[in-house]
């Protein structure tokens, strides 16, 4: 069996108290480190501008995903991470309500397209 979970919680649970089930624990990246990948490596040569310069903010439910994004494992071996900052919904919420704000204050923006992931994908290369 592999055992899989998007959830960094349940994975730092099982490596601290469930041993036996580690050689069963799938590899597979979650869709915030996948995501990081693509961006920092797909889209900035792309657009043509280094992974350095590329900073990665991910909005995320919970709390546990920044434990994610600060594992060594997601490191490369300069100490570049995919996923540079990750904010809780939580953590937006406490900030507009700080500020007095809704979201509904906001003037809706249209969504970006990436247009760099687009062709890379209409050309048949393989993100």
């Amino acid at each position: 069996p592999v055992l899989s979970s998007t959830c960094p919680g349940w994975i730092c649970y099982a490596e601290k108290t469930q041993h036996a089930m580690l050689p069963y624990l799938s590899r597979v990246k979650s869709p915030q480190q996948i995501a990081g990948s693509l961006i920092k490596s797909a889209y900035a040569a792309a657009v043509g501008v280094e992974r350095e310069n590329v900073y990665h903010a991910s909005l995320m439910p919970c709390y546990d995903k920044k434990l994610e994004a600060s594992r060594d494992d997601f490191a490369d071996a300069d100490g570049g991470r995919d996923v540079d900052c990750v904010i809780a919904a939580t953590e937006v919420l406490s900030l507009l309500q700080e500020r007095e704000q809704s979201l509904f204050s906001y003037a809706r923006a249209p969504c970006d397209t990436a247009p760099a992931l687009s062709a890379l994908s209409d050309s048949g290369d393989a993100l």
